[in-house]
């Protein structure tokens, strides 16, 4: 399988790149000058590779030498939270919507819902009393009891064994 290189730059923009080296030398403005200078491995040429001080210092990051080299990092393909405008995200959506859109986890998304957009959090309806399930004619279907009482299918089952004559 091929490496995937997913390269945060120290202004924060995120680049992909397949092959680091043919990365380096396509994007050679992202580095300092001295960075590029290409240099051989072994002397002779047709024998060993090129590498320069960019690549050599991104494999160490990648290799998990150091966290990060000259402001760049290497990142999971996910945009940082931090860098996210929570401001413009359409919050009307489901969690599970919105999380597939930004490539995040549901729980990351749930947790900027809380800090965000609180007032946009659904909660479940209360629970039915005691008293009311105390009064259900449990000779009717299971379905039919959870359409009466505006409730699911699950609540009425669990409360059937509660509440429910033997």
């Amino acid at each position: 399988m091929m490496k995937s290189w997913n390269l945060t730059a120290p202004d924060g923009s995120c680049h992909n790149a397949y092959n680091l080296a043919h990365f380096v030398r396509e994007n050679p403005h992202l580095f300092a000058p001295e960075d590029v200078t290409w240099k051989r491995r072994k002397a002779k040429r047709g024998q060993g590779s090129t590498y320069c001080n960019a690549t050599a210092g991104l494999s160490n990051v990648r290799q998990g030498k150091t966290r990060a080299w000259k402001g760049w990092s290497i990142t999971d393909g996910r945009v940082p939270l931090n860098r996210i405008d929570w401001a413009t995200v359409d919050w009307s959506q489901s969690t599970s919507e919105i999380a597939k859109k930004l490539g995040l986890s549901g729980v990351a998304v749930s947790i900027a819902r809380r800090k965000h957009a609180p007032h946009t959090i659904r909660f479940h309806r209360l629970a039915i009393p005691s008293e009311t399930w105390k009064k259900v004619d449990w000779t009717m279907r299971t379905i039919d009891i959870a359409k009466s009482l505006g409730c699911s299918i699950s609540s009425v089952s669990a409360a059937r064994r509660r509440h429910a004559p033997d």
